[in-house]
Formats: structure tokens, sequence, C-alpha cells
């Protein structure tokens, strides 16, 4: 998800890795994230309709209410508030994923075979692994890093028992 790449990129600028080229990267994906939630929300009239739901719709926007606060920590160069607010994103990023589901079944659509949903479990986990691979270089207090490292490890046992 979107959400685990801005914060990848934001903590590998904050590392110093490469910060023009994260910083390009991180703004690219500030900008995608914020054109497919318009997308989501409004459609484009031709090809990606709006909002199928005020249920849907009501989802979106508490999504944008989340977004909002976590792009300006990111703005603002907040590590602790992105830390934690990108896992805010996330939840509802894939709350909106379910809803959208949901009503793709109710609307007699066919779902996406299990490779496909496996392949997007994984690459999810991969953007997850790499952000608290980052966040941990970056932590200096023995807490959060005891933390980071449970959760790259139960990542790690997520993603080898999905294979």
């Amino acid at each position: 998800m979107l959400s685990q790449k801005v914060t990848q990129e934001f903590f590998l600028i904050a590392l110093g890795v490469d910060p023009e080229a994260n910083r390009v990267l991180l703004d690219r994906s500030i900008d995608l994230f914020e054109r497919s939630l318009e997308l989501l929300l409004n459609g484009d009239g031709m090809l990606i309709p709006a909002s199928p739901s005020l249920e849907i719709t009501a989802k979106l926007d508490r999504l944008a209410k989340e977004w909002k606060v976590l792009k300006a920590a990111l703005q603002a160069g907040q590590k602790e508030v992105v830390a934690e607010q990108n896992l805010v994103v996330l939840k509802e990023a894939g709350a909106v994923v379910e809803l959208y589901e949901k009503a793709a079944h109710v609307a007699g659509h066919k779902r996406h075979g299990p490779i496909a949903k496996l392949a997007a479990r994984q690459r999810i986990l991969c953007q997850r692994l790499l952000k608290d691979v980052a966040m941990l270089a970056d932590q200096k207090g023995a807490t959060a890093q005891k933390a980071l490292r449970a959760d790259i490890k139960t990542v790690r046992a997520q993603f080898e028992k999905a294979l």
C-alpha cells in the first residue's frame, strides 16, 4: 500500500539514503495517493466510476482525514507521528478495499482468484518489512527497537506462512 511506501521513503530520507532520489519518489508517491483517493471518491467520468455507496464514501472520507494527518507529518519531518499514522492509514485503506470487494460480490462480479490476492498480500508485507527495517535503523530507543524487531519477526512469519 502507498502508506507503507511513503513511510519507507520518508525514513530512507531521514537516514540519508540517497535523499534527493528518495525525495522525488516520496513526492510522487504522495501525489499518486492523493490522485488515487480523488478518483475513488469522484471517478474520472470515463473509466473509473465514483464511489458506489454511501458506506464506501464515508470510509473514503475517513481515509482522507487520516491521510491528511500522515501527509502533514511527512512534510514536517515528524518521525514519531509518521511511524504511528502510517499504520492508521493502512488500516483505513484495508477497510476500503474490503468494502469494495463486498460491493463487487453483491453486484455479481467475480473476485480475484486466490493467487492474485496472495500476490497483493505479499506485496503489502514486503512494503511493511522494508518500512520497518528503515524505521529500525533510525530508532534510538530500546523499547521502540524491540517493538520494531517484533513486528519484523511477525511480518516475516506472515510472509513465509502465505507461501
